[in-house]
Protein backbone atom coordinates (compact mmCIF):
# COMPACT_ATOMS: atom_id res chain seq x y z
CA UNK A 1 0.00 0.00 0.00
CA UNK A 2 1.39 3.35 -1.38
CA UNK A 3 0.54 6.39 1.60
CA UNK A 4 0.41 9.65 0.10
CA UNK A 5 1.98 12.10 2.54
CA UNK A 6 1.42 15.27 0.24
CA UNK A 7 0.70 17.44 3.46
CA UNK A 8 3.54 16.32 5.01
CA UNK A 9 5.94 16.78 2.19
CA UNK A 10 4.61 20.76 1.78
CA UNK A 11 4.97 21.25 5.74
CA UNK A 12 8.81 19.79 5.14
CA UNK A 13 9.32 21.87 2.12
CA UNK A 14 8.10 25.17 3.62
CA UNK A 15 10.25 24.83 6.47
CA UNK A 16 12.87 24.18 4.07
CA UNK A 17 12.20 27.65 2.74
CA UNK A 18 11.30 26.06 -0.14
CA UNK A 19 8.29 27.68 -0.90
CA UNK A 20 7.23 26.90 -4.50
CA UNK A 21 7.83 23.37 -4.61
CA UNK A 22 5.77 23.62 -1.19
CA UNK A 23 2.39 25.34 -3.63
CA UNK A 24 3.19 23.12 -6.50
CA UNK A 25 2.26 19.87 -4.22
CA UNK A 26 -0.79 21.61 -3.06
CA UNK A 27 -1.95 23.09 -6.02
CA UNK A 28 -1.02 19.49 -8.28
CA UNK A 29 -1.24 16.96 -6.18
CA UNK A 30 -3.83 18.37 -3.07
CA UNK A 31 -5.83 20.66 -5.39
CA UNK A 32 -7.00 22.59 -2.16
CA UNK A 33 -7.77 25.86 -3.61
CA UNK A 34 -8.30 27.01 0.15
CA UNK A 35 -5.31 25.88 1.20
CA UNK A 36 -3.04 27.04 -1.93
CA UNK A 37 -4.60 31.09 -0.96
CA UNK A 38 -4.11 30.33 3.10
CA UNK A 39 -0.19 29.39 2.25
CA UNK A 40 0.04 31.99 -0.33
CA UNK A 41 -1.24 34.60 2.45
CA UNK A 42 1.15 33.39 5.32
CA UNK A 43 4.16 34.13 3.41
CA UNK A 44 3.25 37.29 1.81
CA UNK A 45 4.85 36.56 -0.88
CA UNK A 46 4.11 38.46 -4.32
CA UNK A 47 6.06 36.09 -6.58
CA UNK A 48 3.94 32.89 -4.71
CA UNK A 49 1.21 34.76 -5.94
CA UNK A 50 2.04 35.47 -9.59
CA UNK A 51 2.86 30.89 -9.02
CA UNK A 52 -0.39 30.53 -8.12
CA UNK A 53 -2.33 32.63 -10.13
CA UNK A 54 0.48 31.16 -13.30
CA UNK A 55 -0.70 27.38 -12.18
CA UNK A 56 -4.26 28.04 -11.95
CA UNK A 57 -4.58 29.60 -15.36
CA UNK A 58 -4.32 25.72 -16.88
CA UNK A 59 -6.93 24.21 -14.94
CA UNK A 60 -10.50 25.62 -15.70
CA UNK A 61 -11.30 24.18 -12.97
CA UNK A 62 -8.90 24.96 -10.03
CA UNK A 63 -9.83 28.78 -11.48
CA UNK A 64 -12.94 28.53 -11.39
CA UNK A 65 -12.45 27.77 -7.55
CA UNK A 66 -9.68 29.92 -6.91
CA UNK A 67 -11.99 32.71 -8.32
CA UNK A 68 -14.70 31.22 -6.00
CA UNK A 69 -12.66 31.92 -2.92
CA UNK A 70 -10.09 34.82 -3.73
CA UNK A 71 -12.28 37.77 -3.36
CA UNK A 72 -11.60 38.87 -0.04
CA UNK A 73 -8.03 37.80 -0.35
CA UNK A 74 -5.26 40.37 -0.85
CA UNK A 75 -4.50 39.95 -4.67
CA UNK A 76 -4.61 42.14 -7.88
CA UNK A 77 -8.33 40.70 -9.05
CA UNK A 78 -7.75 43.68 -12.32
CA UNK A 79 -4.40 41.27 -13.14
CA UNK A 80 -6.00 37.99 -12.21
CA UNK A 81 -9.11 38.63 -14.41
CA UNK A 82 -7.30 39.96 -17.45
CA UNK A 83 -4.91 37.10 -17.47
CA UNK A 84 -7.81 34.64 -17.98
CA UNK A 85 -7.73 33.42 -21.50
CA UNK A 86 -10.58 34.26 -23.92
CA UNK A 87 -10.95 30.62 -24.80
CA UNK A 88 -10.57 28.90 -21.12
CA UNK A 89 -14.35 27.80 -20.42
CA UNK A 90 -14.43 28.50 -16.55
CA UNK A 91 -17.78 26.66 -14.99
CA UNK A 92 -20.21 29.51 -13.53
CA UNK A 93 -17.85 32.25 -14.58
CA UNK A 94 -20.93 34.88 -14.35
CA UNK A 95 -21.60 33.64 -10.86
CA UNK A 96 -17.85 33.76 -9.65
CA UNK A 97 -17.67 37.26 -10.55
CA UNK A 98 -20.46 38.78 -9.34
CA UNK A 99 -19.44 37.49 -6.19
CA UNK A 100 -16.11 39.10 -6.78
CA UNK A 101 -17.62 42.45 -7.21
CA UNK A 102 -19.88 41.99 -4.17
CA UNK A 103 -16.84 41.11 -1.77
CA UNK A 104 -14.91 44.73 -3.42
CA UNK A 105 -18.06 46.26 -2.81
CA UNK A 106 -18.40 44.89 0.88
CA UNK A 107 -14.53 45.65 1.44
CA UNK A 108 -15.36 48.99 0.27
CA UNK A 109 -18.10 50.05 2.39
CA UNK A 110 -16.06 48.44 5.11
CA UNK A 111 -13.63 50.87 4.89
CA UNK A 112 -15.57 53.92 4.24
CA UNK A 113 -17.05 53.07 7.64
CA UNK A 114 -14.42 52.32 9.25
CA UNK A 115 -13.07 56.04 7.78
CA UNK A 116 -15.64 57.92 9.50
CA UNK A 117 -15.44 56.09 13.00
CA UNK A 118 -11.55 57.31 12.71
Amino acid sequence: MRRNLYPEMVYIYQRMGNTNTALSLIIEKLHDVKQAIAFVEDHKDEQLWEELISRSLTSPDFLSDLLEHVGSHFVDLVKLIRRIPDELPIPNLKHKLVKILSDCALQTSIRTGSNVIL
